[in-house]
């Protein structure tokens, strides 16, 4: 299959075959929103209306706070604590209507509750996720490279097969699951035993058994879990 500028960077992530490739898509995306807002896209009017409706979750405030430009930085929270104080908290509030109070709620509890670069990296990932899909439904090649990961991991492992449910046909989506299962169930069996040789470290008869990588099992299954790269 000729490669386009949708498919370049999906084959860039499964050449590597370490970790998960989709966790590697999504980090790359992250980086690249995160660059996005902290540029010359804060000044314009579009960007800095969405972000005053959307604000940042903690983890992205916080990975803001590491990056250059801080004015960039600075130039949102002023425009968005502006919006804030407007619309979510009005003087005057004892003349507004019922349907005004819930609206304010509202812009409350979005304001906790989503974020700029979230939405955007979860948008484009899922525009990611069915080109997978499609490379691994049209390419052999690329089916081959996908029984060649090491796993995928619990979160975007489940994004596929929801995919899958759409871009592959229904006499190949057996085989699809297969693949996918394979790599990511000889990473669980492999957490597993870690896992295990680290319980067992507690019991008496198994106290000379060396621990090895298995010494720091459960921040690796965690790791795993939750989508991060794994401690060593």
């Amino acid at each position: 299959m000729k490669e386009t500028i949708y498919t370049i960077p999906i084959n860039d992530a499964y050449d590597i075959k370490c970790g998960c490739p989709i966790c590697t898509i999504e980090k790359k995306l992250e980086t690249e929103s995160l660059e996005y807002v902290m540029g010359a896209a804060m000044m314009e009017p579009d960007v800095r209306l969405e972000t005053n409706r959307l604000g940042f979750c903690e983890k992205h405030f916080d990975k803001m706070l590491t990056m250059k430009n801080r004015l960039s930085l600075a130039l949102m929270l002023q425009s968005y604590l502006t919006d804030l104080i407007e619309e979510g908290l009005p003087e005057k509030s004892l003349l507004m209507t019922k349907k005004k109070y819930e609206n304010i709620s509202k812009k409350l509890s979005e304001a906790t509750q989503n974020c700029f670069v979230c939405d955007r990296v979860n948008e484009k990932l899922g525009q990611y996720i069915r080109n997978v899909v499609y490379l691994w439904q049209s390419d052999s090649q690329f089916q081959a490279k996908t029984r060649e990961q090491e796993y995928f991991c619990p979160k975007h492992l489940a994004l596929l097969l929801e995919a899958a449910k759409k871009g592959v046909s229904k006499s190949n989506y057996s085989k699809f699951c297969e693949d996918h299962f394979n790599t990511s169930r000889k990473k669980l069996l492999s957490l597993l035993e870690d896992v295990t040789k680290f319980c067992n470290s507690y019991n008496y008869m198994f106290r000379d058994v060396p621990l090895g990588d298995a010494n720091v099992a459960v921040e690796r299954t965690i790791d795993f879990l939750n989508g991060r790269e794994e401690k060593k």
